[in-house]
């Protein structure tokens, strides 16, 4: 990643997420709003932990099952439910990425995508040739790029950008039948006012899935 962009997402997330003394945990977070917690939900968590040992065999095995639970209520749009879960998985295990990928998902889908980022580049991290997390990552950085842009932030705008664009390659050298890295890519190029690229990558995408693009997308690229 561009030292610049990190450094600049860093400070941002470290500002949101700096550790907070005496205050409730919030579930609604990743990581409980990352809050010291007092003795009663200490006690809580522990009771916790010894029951789903009991029900899972070990601490993994039991975050891993909190985790399919988190994505169940992601894919049908219960964030608040997935969210809670994740917690679960990540008070289980924190070493387990897939807890990261979930809150990466959470944060970009109510735009905070420098949170997402932070959380989608720990799971991509030790999972680099996954395609999915790639496209998931790229999508938070562009969209995290015209928030910069619309900032006056133009470098960082352009930083964030191209991590997204090269991930968007790297997922085409392993995948080049992936439809939406290349309706991503199309509607990147257009952002930057480089019609020539974004129609050759918008065509792409609509051969390989027509429903790709939405009807919107396909008369701004020119390939309606």
């Amino acid at each position: 990643m561009n030292i610049r962009i990190t450094l600049f997402i860093g400070f941002i997330f470290l500002i949101s997420t700096r550790l907070v003394i005496a205050q409730e945990p919030n579930n609604n977070l990743p990581r409980y709003g990352n809050v010291k917690k007092n003795q009663k939900y200490i006690d809580a968590d522990n009771k916790f932990i010894d029951e789903v040992i009991k029900q899972f065999g070990s601490r993994r095995e039991a975050a891993k099952n909190s985790v399919g639970y988190g994505w169940d209520y992601f894919q049908r749009g219960d964030i608040t439910n997935a969210m809670k879960r994740f917690n679960q998985a990540w008070l289980l295990d924190s070493t387990l990425n897939d807890n990261y990928w979930g809150f990466g998902a959470i944060m970009g889908q109510r735009k905070q995508f420098d949170q997402s980022i932070i959380f989608l580049k720990r799971y991509y991290d030790s999972n680099p040739d996954n395609e999915k997390i790639m496209t998931d990552l790229s999508t938070s950085y562009l969209d995290y790029a015209l928030i910069l842009k619309g900032k006056g932030l133009i470098r960082e705008w352009a930083d964030c950008t191209n991590e997204g664009k090269l991930l968007l390659m790297k997922t085409l050298a392993i995948n080049n039948k992936n439809a939406k890295a290349y309706s991503l890519l199309a509607l990147t190029y257009l952002n930057e006012n480089k019609l020539d690229s974004s129609k050759y990558y918008g065509r792409i995408a609509n051969k390989l899935d027509p429903k790709v693009l939405s009807p919107s997308n396909r008369k701004a690229l020119g390939i309606e």
